[in-house]
């Protein structure tokens, strides 16, 4: 594993993110981005900055912070997600945010 993965692997760690099969692939696909996704990467690991990003088809970090509630890697890979295929990817986040919330009142019950 290349520096950057490593050190990527060790910053989820420190986040709380259990060493389970997908951990690799969450690596690999923070060790992908280019762009501003990229440059989200970098400084999530360089300074533990709070990702931030305009609405795009009704969805940004606070959304995914609060409705799905990620942390910011995972935010960056939704930020990226939601470039690549807005329309689609947002339906996505927003039906996912709708079936936890379902979720959530069922437990309470």
């Amino acid at each position: 594993m290349d520096e950057y993965k490593t050190f990527i692997s060790l910053r989820l760690r420190e986040s709380g993110y259990p060493d389970t099969p997908g951990f690799v692939n969450t690596v690999n696909r923070l060790a992908s981005l280019q762009g501003e996704a990229k440059v989200m990467v970098d400084g999530w690991l360089r300074n533990d900055e709070k990702v931030c990003f305009p609405e795009i088809e009704g969805i940004n970090a606070d959304y995914l912070r609060k409705h799905l509630e990620m942390k910011e890697p995972a935010i960056i890979i939704s930020y990226a997600m939601l470039k690549a295929d807005p329309l689609a990817n947002s339906e996505y986040f927003k039906n996912l945010a709708t079936k936890r919330n379902i979720f959530k009142q069922n437990k309470q019950l």
